[in-house]
C-alpha cells in the first residue's frame, strides 16, 4: 500500500466511503449513531463494503425514523459501536476517507470514539457537498440531487451503505468533470475544499436546548430569521441537518419561501416553533 502525502494522486491511494445514520441531528443533544456504512476502494479497483445497525442506547427521533426508515424492533440485538469499532478501524486505516457533509458523519463518529475513550484522528478528509459547492453551480447540493444531476441510481437512500455507494459515484463523477484524463492529487482537493487546516473532526455544533428539543418532536419549522442586511423574515423550512462554520452553527434546511436548500445561521434566528403549514416539505 502506499502511504499517502500531500501529493498522491487519489488513484494512487485507498478511499474510504463513509455514511452513518443516526437517531437525531445534534451529537452535542446526544443524539447517537445507529447504523454505520463504509466502502473502501483500493487503488487497483477492488471494492470492500461494510453496512451495520448499531444499537445507540437512546431512542430514534421521529425525524430521524421518517428520514432513514430505522425502527426500534430493526435495533433489538444489534451490537454497541464499541463492540464493531476495531473492524470500521481496520477498514478506514490508510485511507483518505470521503463523505457527503463530513462534519455531519465525522461530528457523531468522533463522539462515539470519545465515548469509548479511543482515538479519533483522520489525516485526509474531502467531502462532496463542500465540493459540490465550490466548483459547480447545481440548483441543490443534497447528495440525492447530486446523484440526479449525474444519473446515478439511488435504490438504498437515506441508508449508510447506500448512500456510501451513491457518494463514490458521484465524487467520480465530479473529479472527471473538473480535472478530465486526469487524477488530482490530495492536496489539489484539499486546497479546493480549504479543508487542510480545519480537519472537520472537531466539529461539534452546539444547539440552544429549546431548538435541539423541539428537533427531536419535527424538523418542521416556522422561523423568524434576520439576514446580513438587517431585513427580518418569516420562513416555513424542513430541517434537514447542523453544520458549524465559521461565524457559528449553522441549521440546513429546505427553505419553502426560496424554494430550495438554503443555510441559517443560528444567532440570525431570533424565534423558533413547529410549523403549522398544512403544506410541509417532505424530507430529503
Amino acid at each position: 500500500m502506499n502511504q499517502i502525502s500531500n501529493q498522491s494522486r487519489i488513484d494512487e491511494v485507498p478511499l474510504v466511503f463513509l455514511d452513518v445514520e443516526t437517531t437525531g441531528l445534534s451529537p452535542a443533544s446526544g443524539d447517537r449513531v445507529c447504523e454505520v456504512g463504509l466502502l473502501r476502494r483500493e487503488a487497483d479497483g477492488k471494492i470492500t463494503e461494510f453496512a451495520q445497525l448499531i444499537d445507540p442506547q437512546r431512542p430514534v427521533s421521529p425525524g430521524a425514523l421518517a428520514v432513514n426508515g430505522i425502527s426500534a424492533e430493526m435495533l433489538e440485538g444489534a451490537p454497541l459501536f464499541d463492540d464493531v469499532r476495531p473492524h470500521i478501524d481496520a477498514i478506514l486505516a490508510g485511507a483518505v476517507w470521503v463523505a457527503h457533509n463530513a462534519p455531519f458523519d465525522l461530528g457523531f463518529l468522533g463522539t462515539e470514539y470519545r465515548l469509548v475513550a479511543k482515538p479519533f484522528d483522520p489525516a485526509w478528509v474531502l467531502d462532496t457537498a463542500m465540493l459540490a459547492r465550490r466548483r459547480f453551480r447545481f440548483r441543490s447540493n443534497r447528495l440525492g440531487a447530486l446523484a440526479a444531476e449525474f444519473a446515478v441510481a439511488t435504490p438504498d437512500a437515506h441508508r449508510a451503505l447506500g448512500d456510501c455507494r451513491t457518494t463514490h459515484d458521484v465524487f467520480f463523477h465530479m473529479i472527471r468533470r473538473l480535472f478530465a484524463e486526469r487524477a488530482p492529487t490530495v492536496q489539489e482537493l484539499l486546497e479546493i475544499l480549504s479543508l487542510a487546516e480545519q480537519p472537520p473532526t472537531a466539529i461539534e455544533p452546539v444547539l440552544p436546548a429549546s431548538l435541539a428539543a423541539m428537533l427531536e418532536e419535527t424538523r418542521d419549522l416556522q422561523i423568524r430569521y434576520i439576514d446580513a442586511d438587517g431585513t427580518t423574515s418569516e420562513r416555513s423550512i424542513h430541517a434537514t441537518r447542523i453544520l458549524q462554520g465559521v461565524s457559528g452553527a449553522i441549521l440546513v434546511a429546505h427553505c419553502r419561501l426560496r424554494g430550495g436548500e438554503r443555510h441559517f445561521r443560528l444567532d440570525r434566528i431570533v424565534d423558533w416553533r413547529p410549523s403549522t403549514d398544512e403544506h410541509r416539505d417532505e424530507p430529503d
